[in-house]
């Protein structure tokens, strides 16, 4: 649903758009775009690229599909993060620091920079991506992703590997 929430006491309905599945978070990228993190209707993770330049008709303009089911971007938002430089965003799946990139209006995965254990969140810094799981710090190169250092952490209780 597009909501027009300009007068609180009478919100209003703008738009709508059926799709299968559900975004539990979306973020807006700019130029009118949003990336939905949810399930389809078979319940694996879906990533969505929806357009709301004409708010009455929102539109889903892309999607991709994951083999797995679960990441903590589908409770916590603090789990994603979107690099507006490179137009790139990560998503931590299990053991995966999956990396995409928003061009064209399509979404495409870059990289997938897996860990030992579950992957829980990523930052940036000047060009370099730093991915953190349970027990490791990964950093990759944002030109190239090429992996340049593997930080592995010691005598961490509570791991699930």
């Amino acid at each position: 649903l597009v909501i027009d929430l300009k007068d609180p006491e009478y919100p209003k309905v703008l738009g709508e758009l059926k799709i299968p599945g559900y975004s539990t978070y979306l973020h807006p990228i700019g130029n009118n775009l949003f990336i939905g993190i949810g399930k389809d209707d078979d319940r694996r993770l879906k990533i969505s690229l929806f357009d709301i330049s004409n708010l009455e008709n929102p539109k889903e303009i892309d999607k991709y599909k994951l083999k797995e089911w679960w990441s903590p971007a589908l409770r916590d938002y603090h789990a994603f993060l979107w690099d507006e430089k490179y137009k790139i965003f990560f998503l931590p799946v299990y053991k995966h620091a999956y990396v995409f990139k928003v061009e064209d209006n399509k979404i495409e995965m870059v990289k997938d920079d897996e860990h030992n254990s579950y992957v829980l969140r990523a930052l940036f810094i000047n060009n370099y991506l730093y991915t953190f799981s349970q027990t490791e710090m990964h950093i990759l190169d944002e030109n190239s992703w090429e992996l340049i250092k593997k930080i592995e952490f010691d005598n961490l209780p509570y791991v699930v590997r």
